[in-house]
């Protein structure tokens, strides 16, 4: 999987995943290898035909989201980004296209539980310490 930080944002976008692309997603993220449509339909829950968890990993490929190799006939799927590198980006992509990001992340922050605030106080003094390397 490729690491974010090597690139500018990869404009996954804020819009969410459908039910069944986040299935498929969480398929992916838990296996962390690289899976054949067929092996996808076996592991998502549900009545889903395998033609459309081929059109699912097609077009998440299509995306960006997912890298697809062929492997003799068939194609074998995995995803760009960890499972908290592709959500981190998505939140990323919702500040550069808010039109205030500041008064966006400040009710953002607004929202959080008090351990969610110390871990990122916690962040920003660790990155703070590190000369701000990890903002990068």
């Amino acid at each position: 999987m490729k690491n974010p930080k090597e690139s500018t944002s990869l404009r996954f976008g804020a819009r969410r995943l459908g039910d069944l692309q986040h299935d498929v997603m969480e398929t992916l993220w838990s296996d962390e290898e690289w899976l054949t449509p067929r092996q996808v339909s076996e592991r998502v829950s549900g009545d889903r035909a395998y033609t459309t968890i081929m059109t699912v990993l097609r077009r998440l490929a299509e995306q960006g989201i997912l890298e697809r190799r062929r492997r003799g006939r068939a194609f074998e799927y995995r995803a760009v980004l960890t499972h908290d590198d592709f959500y981190a980006d998505r939140l990323a992509n919702v500040l550069g296209d808010s039109e205030n990001a500041e008064l966006t992340l400040a009710r953002f922050v607004d929202q959080l539980t008090p351990a969610q605030r110390r871990e990122i106080a916690n962040r920003l003094a660790t990155d703070e310490a590190d000369g701000g390397r990890h903002g990068a």
